[in-house]
């Protein structure tokens, strides 16, 4: 039996360098490469895909979600003292959202968005106007006054976003304002942390995470709004530490809640307390079933909810890692370049999708990352208890088979875990016109930065997107051996002469400012509507595509 061998254990004792060679080498022209591994591809789909295996995981994936309650298990058994321990919560719950329901349904006036954002927006524009002075005054003495008016400007957007909240109060989450972070970095703690390990505390803190990372939907239980409660926890609690000058990160997440919230506040009252009742009944629900699987004559039911949960669990388990067996062991014994593609362009499709447009430049810096876990030991081999490892071939030594191992090592790519839906497109792929569309565009990124690589140039290891994160919350605070690398900008814009008239005339705003990798200083400016990073060049300003960190920061090991 191959599977992990020696050369691995002594791989993993030492620690992955940069090396100087490329990945993987091609040659010849690019689109008979493209050509070539498109025929493959679509016989690996052919023969993985078969009829019904679609149908089948998403059939175990109901079946694992069951009623959709959260069972804290501890010992084979349900974690009693978890759900005791947050059972009140549920009471206050209820009367919280009986509360929204019925002052909504009583008040005169529903929100008008147009006003409510017209004085939010003159304070914003005010706060990126002191910015913008400050960066360009010289004199200390004038900035030391600008940065003063800026901080009183400050205090009135902390008054005035308090009484945003109260016009659409019926938006808060349960126990507003909620610090999500602070709730995963104890849940972390109690999880992983081998000093703090405790699984009954960890249960705890994530049962009372489900409790308030909540929200309404639709009577017909969709178009859940859990995410824009959450994000406006941490906006007002950001507001609230605003110091000196509004920051780039306080903007950027009010203009998405402006938005959501004037779509949400454009469906009317009469939407608002449907999905409200919702809410309250679904939650109702929710106290009534914890509170008769606390009861001591529903032990016994107890105990089957626990067996039949883990038997659920385990039946997707066994047939996502199979499937997932089958297709290391298919790319296993194909061409080293066609693996790499493989691997390449499935992280790519769910990493990143066509989300940063035409040039692809956040796939390409992706690609990168997987470019530097393929040279890394850590990175580039599976762990010993992978659930995937009875599914591979005895006669594969996947100590040799990089490329899948950076794809399928736990606990990398959320993607690959049984329960996130996204699973089923690493063995099921997208074959629409669509699918095919994005990925002859993900072929060309890659293929052409693996002409390009330079590790050292861009050492990242990881890379992190706040904005898709429920809350969205800076998690990279989580990671601790990594650090943060500087912000890139895009390429060169076309329309120079246009961005320099407008610049010139003063007819842009100023975001903020940074220092790309070289210590060069960029400011952030939007012009038009549209966002982009520019420097000083020979006397004149010179602008670039902008990349926008919110969606992507890279992140390199610690020196």
């Amino acid at each position: 039996m191959f599977k992990i061998s020696l050369s691995f254990i002594l791989l993993f004792l030492t620690t992955g360098s940069f090396a100087d060679e490329l990945p993987v080498k091609w040659s010849g022209n690019i689109y008979k490469v493209i050509f070539d591994y498109k025929k493959e591809f679509r016989k690996f789909s052919k023969e993985l895909c078969q009829p019904g295996d679609e149908k089948k995981y998403w059939e175990l994936l109901r079946n694992y979600h069951g009623q959709g309650y959260y069972l804290p298990q501890l010992n084979d058994d349900i974690d009693r003292k978890a759900i005791k321990k947050n059972l009140h919560h549920f009471q206050k719950k209820i009367n919280y959202i009986a509360g929204l329901h019925n002052t909504l349904l009583n008040q005169k006036n529903f929100p008008n968005f147009k006003l409510m954002h017209n004085e939010m927006e003159q304070i914003i524009n005010e706060l990126l106007n002191y910015k913008k002075l400050y960066r360009q005054e010289l004199i200390p003495s004038k900035k030391a006054k600008i940065k003063l008016e800026s901080s009183r400007t400050l205090l009135k957007l902390k008054k005035q976003f308090k009484i945003f909240m109260d016009q659409v109060f019926f938006l808060k989450s349960y126990n507003f304002p909620n610090d999500y972070l602070a709730y995963r970095e104890e849940f972390e703690k109690y999880k992983y942390d081998p000093e703090h390990i405790d699984k009954h505390k960890a249960n705890t803190t994530y049962f009372f995470r489900k409790i308030v990372e909540d929200g309404a939907h639709d009577p017909n239980h969709t178009r859940g709004d859990k995410f824009m409660r959450m994000a406006l926890d941490t906006l007002y609690l950001n507001i609230q530490k605003e110091k000196d000058f509004l920051s780039e990160e306080v903007r950027y997440d009010y203009e998405w809640i402006d938005s959501s919230i004037e779509r949400m506040l454009n469906r009317g009252r009469a939407v608002q307390l449907a999905r409200i009742k919702e809410w309250l009944n679904r939650t109702k629900k929710t106290y009534e079933f914890y509170q008769e699987l606390l009861k001591t004559k529903s032990q016994k039911k107890a105990r089957y909810l626990v067996k039949k949960e883990n038997e659920n669990s385990q039946l997707l388990k066994e047939f996502v890692y199979r499937k997932q067996g089958e297709v290391y062991n298919y790319w296993a014994n194909k061409s080293e370049l066609h693996r790499a593609l493989f691997v390449l362009d499935t992280i790519l499709v769910n990493e990143v999708g066509v989300i940063d447009g035409k040039f692809g430049l956040e796939r390409k810096s992706v690609a990168y990352v997987v470019f530097n876990r393929f040279f890394d030991d850590y990175y580039n081999q599976l762990n010993h208890d992978q659930y995937i490892l009875p599914y591979i071939s005895d006669e594969i030594d996947t100590s040799e088979k990089k490329w899948l191992n950076v794809l399928f090592k736990t606990g990398e790519f959320s993607f690959t875990y049984h329960y996130i839906s996204a699973v089923v497109k690493t063995f099921c792929p997208d074959m629409s016109r669509r699918g095919k569309s994005v990925r002859a565009e993900n072929l060309k990124i890659i293929l052409k930065a693996l002409k390009q690589y330079e590790p050292k140039k861009f050492p990242a290891f990881r890379y992190f997107s706040r904005i898709s994160m429920n809350g969205k919350i800076d998690m990279s605070s989580v990671w601790t051996g990594y650090e943060r690398l500087p912000e890139m900008v895009g390429y060169e814009s076309s329309q120079q002469q246009k961005l320099m008239r407008y610049y010139l005339a003063d007819e842009f705003k100023f975001l903020y400012s940074f220092k790309d990798d070289k210590g060069t200083v960029f400011s952030v400016v939007e012009i038009d509507d549209e966002t982009y990073s520019m420097r000083w060049e020979k006397g004149k300003p010179k602008f670039y595509d902008y990349r926008n960190p919110h969606l992507f920061a890279y992140f390199s090991r610690k020196k």
